[in-house]
């Protein structure tokens, strides 16, 4: 079974909130960090699900790819724009939000947007490089990613 994500609460058994301890007990050892970690903030990776903390407290949960969990009305990460939008209506683009696109419905779940590479195109995103275009523009494009966040 899947797990359920739920716009600014969780994914399946991870919450919002909880400390580092408690996403280990649940998720078991995080994949080596690609990034800088710090004494209060890092960056869990766990294949099909990351945890951000900061403050050593869950802040966002990712949804890394389709196995990570879907929406209580079926929205999951591999979704075409087309369908985002017919179920939950039209994200607005936040560059000030580190470029996410924010749901329609609920502040609490956030979206990166992508699309396939096409013949000789490049992204600088190294973990998405040779296979998906980080983009503004929907057109043609799927959801990449879902962040599940406090709501403000």
């Amino acid at each position: 079974m899947i797990d359920l994500i739920e716009p600014g609460r969780a994914i399946g058994r991870l919450r919002l909130g909880m400390s580092r301890e408690e996403v280990l007990e649940i998720c078991g050892d995080p994949l080596p960090p690609r990034g800088p970690q710090t004494e209060v903030s890092a960056a869990l990776e766990f294949g099909p699900i990351s945890v951000i903390l900061n403050g050593w407290l869950a802040v966002n949960l990712i949804a890394e790819d389709a196995t990570a969990g879907v929406t209580a009305d079926g929205i999951a990460v591999g979704v075409s724009w087309e369908r985002l939008v017919a179920v939950r209506g039209e994200p607005s683009y936040e560059p000030e939000e580190l470029g996410l696109w924010v749901d329609a419905r609920d502040a609490g779940i956030c979206y990166d947007i992508a699309r396939t590479l096409r013949p000789g195109e490049q992204t600088i995103d190294p973990p998405f490089a040779g296979e998906h275009l980080l983009i503004q523009d929907p057109h043609n494009a799927f959801v990449r990613r879902i962040y599940v966040v406090q709501r403000p």
